[in-house]
């Protein structure tokens, strides 16, 4: 934290925020909605404890899948040296798509 500190100040800290929330709201929206869809819809007895896991494993599944990209953008960005731009990274992940991302 220290160098991260010296070399970016405060700033520092904060790379990646934004396309975090990003990330985070559209997984917390879509993992509700598909649990509550799969253990109201899917199961006789919601509060059963197979319908809690099959419906906590299933949306997380799902809201992972959708939310990957976004997931890639915000390590990348935070993990770079100096500031990393939203912008230049996914142009960089996507020309660089077959190096590790997919």
């Amino acid at each position: 934290m220290k160098d991260i500190l010296v070399r970016d100040k405060l700033t520092g800290l904060y790379r990646g925020l934004v396309v975090t929330i990003a990330r985070d709201a559209p997984f917390s929206g879509l993992y509700l909605a598909a649990y509550t869809q799969m253990k109201t819809k899917a199961f006789e007895d919601p509060d059963s404890v197979l319908s809690t896991t099959v419906s906590g494993l299933t949306a997380g599944f799902l809201a992972s899948l959708v939310t990957h990209p976004a997931d890639v953008l915000k390590t990348r960005i935070q993990i770079a040296a100096g500031r990393g731009k939203i912008r230049s990274t996914a142009t960089s992940i996507y020309s660089n798509r077959c190096n590790g991302v997919v």
